[in-house]
C-alpha cells in the first residue's frame, strides 16, 4: 500500500495494533480515501472531502 502512495498508521503498539489505518489524498478531487483494517474479515473504507472542502 505504501508503494501505491498510501500513509500508513499504526494504532497501538506495533507489534500487537489494535487497528491499521491506510490514508491516501487525492489533490484532484479534493478528498481522502481512508481504510481501517480491524482484523482480515473487518475492514472498512470511506472517501471524504478534505478539511475546507465541499
Amino acid at each position: 500500500m505504501a508503494a501505491d502512495g498510501f500513509t500508513l498508521y499504526c494504532c497501538a503498539p506495533k507489534t500487537a495494533p489494535n487497528a491499521l489505518v491506510a490514508c491516501y489524498e487525492w489533490d484532484q478531487y479534493a478528498c481522502v480515501d481512508l481504510m481501517t483494517i480491524r482484523d482480515f474479515d473487518r475492514v472498512t473504507t470511506a472517501r471524504v472531502p478534505k478539511n475546507g472542502t465541499r
